[in-house]
């Protein structure tokens, strides 16, 4: 999604899983540069932390791999409408 043109926020709570995305970023800076795009940003937060500080505030909400592993589910989805402009159906992927 940056690649074509969005400002893009990746979160996690686990912080070796922002070094890895913000690692990836780093080797790829020639790829943003070419393209004139902002690359991708990473904050060790979590999803509750966005809400708060950030509701209405993002067109899109994309939670990839990740409603397996948590076990309220329902609230995930709820904090993750919070965070959406407007009211749209937000489509988690999953496997």
């Amino acid at each position: 999604l940056a690649y074509l043109g969005a400002q893009v926020l990746g979160i996690d709570e686990v912080s070796e899983s922002i070094h890895v995305a913000t690692a990836h970023t780093q080797l790829t800076a020639d790829r943003w540069k070419q393209a004139k795009r902002d690359c991708p940003r990473y904050e060790t937060i979590g999803l509750n932390t966005v809400a708060t500080r950030s509701r209405s505030h993002f067109d899109a909400v994309v939670m990839s791999e990740l409603l397996e592993h948590v076990t309220d589910w329902e609230n995930m989805l709820y904090l993750a409408h919070v965070c959406l402009k407007v009211s749209v159906i937000d489509l988690p992927g999953t496997l």
